[in-house]
């Protein structure tokens, strides 16, 4: 697992490369990191699958990549509804709900400039290309972040093994921690991070990068 200072360090080290800022790569694993999701779901979170505007903001983790013969693109996304598999919904701590705003926003602009592709209006994190997210190639970036960061033996999965250990150890009550496991879930959720964590605060680097 990591410490608190080398979760901040490994977003710090995102936040302060201009390539990752800009990819979205930075923002992907502030997500990663604050909630535990594995690479493929947090990649593949669709703008549908969120409610940025609720109460208490959440997100839905509902879908997958789907390979179809003789379309263009070859990946498409598909509800888990389609293949049998139940959703669950995970509460959003406020730094993130706040970074995916500014996502969101982003993509409006684009849109109104007419330059934003059906991918970027589809997934909160395209790939490098503005096209659909590509798994394999995610997990290569995450690595070489990791890399940089100077944690070579570090995996995301190591980052959702800290997670579940700051939910453990934290004072909040009367949430489920997130286990997601390959049988059906349904009504699944996490408790988000500690305000003034030092996840929390290291999510704040994104906004602090674009001075």
């Amino acid at each position: 697992m990591f410490t608190d200072d080398q979760v901040a360090h490994l977003l710090r080290t995102v936040y302060d490369d201009k390539r990752t800022r800009e990819s979205g790569l930075a923002d992907l694993l502030s997500l990663t990191a604050a909630i535990g999701l594995r690479l493929g779901e947090a990649g593949l979170v669709r703008w549908k699958d969120l409610d940025l505007d609720a109460e208490v903001p959440t997100l839905s983790v509902g879908g997958k990549l789907v390979r179809v013969k003789e379309a263009k693109p070859g990946l498409q996304s598909e509800d888990f509804v389609k293949s049998g598999m139940s959703t669950w919904t995970i509460p959003l701590p406020v730094d993130t709900a706040d970074m995916l705003r500014a996502r969101f926003r982003s993509l409006a602009e684009r849109k109104l400039r007419g330059n934003a592709t059906d991918a970027e209006k589809t997934f909160v994190f395209p790939s490098s290309t503005r096209s659909i997210p590509a798994p394999d190639n995610v997990n290569k970036r995450v690595g070489r972040v990791f890399d940089a960061a100077e944690l070579p033996t570090a995996t995301n999965h190591t980052l959702r093994r800290t997670v579940e250990n700051r939910l453990n150890r934290s004072t909040l009550s009367g949430w489920a921690i997130h286990r997601p496991s390959r049988t059906l879930r349904t009504g699944t959720v996490v408790r988000c991070p500690p305000e003034g964590s030092m996840v929390s605060k290291a999510i704040r680097l994104r906004t602090l990068s674009r001075l």
